[in-house]
């Protein structure tokens, strides 16, 4: 599934820099690094028995093109390395066995700036749609094993110009999409983002 998503994105992102291209539109290109923060995690709970995710890594690409003095949409690529915890209770005793889990997210994002283009600080609005593709211990995403949810994100961040060809730029969002795994959890799983990057201008 997933390599059926990403090519669609990158044709997406191309989309969205042609015009950049053609009116001198400024455009971005960044990589992050940070932290998953799982909430609502539980995925399948029992009188002895919890199954549920925990934190991880994230790792991330984005390409953002700026369409106004205040706004830009942006697609990304981000791949996260989280865990499933299996706890499980035998009369007085508890077991935890953590299993690790990979995430590919594709995201789109538009984006609202609290101050114009060409302003050396930037904060931002942003919100949109996105995929995430679950892949369990011992599956392998190219051989279409993972599970795949689509979802809502919102959030915020800050951008800072450095120089007229590189930025830096802090970002916290929530990604909500239902939960894989064919559980039997409440609610949405929410993943949220806090990471920090820099980014090419052009």
């Amino acid at each position: 599934m997933t390599k059926r998503l990403l090519p669609t994105f990158l044709t997406t992102a191309s989309a969205l820099l042609a015009p950049s291209l053609m009116f001198g539109q400024a455009a971005e290109m960044g990589i992050s690094f940070g932290r998953t923060l799982i909430r609502n995690e539980v995925l399948e709970a029992g009188e002895d028995f919890n199954l549920k995710f925990d934190d991880g890594t994230r790792f991330g690409l984005r390409l953002t093109l700026n369409t106004g003095r205040f706004t830009g949409h942006e697609v990304g690529y981000a791949y996260s390395r989280t865990k499933v915890v299996d706890s499980f209770t035998s009369g007085t005793t508890t077991q935890s066995e953590p299993l690790s889990v990979t995430t590919h997210q594709g995201t789109y994002g538009y984006l609202l700036y609290a101050t114009p283009e060409g302003f050396p600080v930037r904060p931002f609005l942003v919100g949109g749609a996105h995929f995430s593709t679950y892949v369990p211990p011992g599956a392998n995403v190219t051989w279409g094993q993972g599970v795949t949810k689509y979802g809502l994100n919102y959030g915020g961040g800050v951008k800072v110009t450095v120089t007229s060809m590189w930025g830096l730029r802090v970002d916290l969002r929530e990604y909500r999409n239902p939960k894989p795994f064919s559980s039997g959890g409440q609610g949405w799983l929410r993943q949220i983002e806090v990471s920090a990057g820099a980014s090419l201008v052009f």
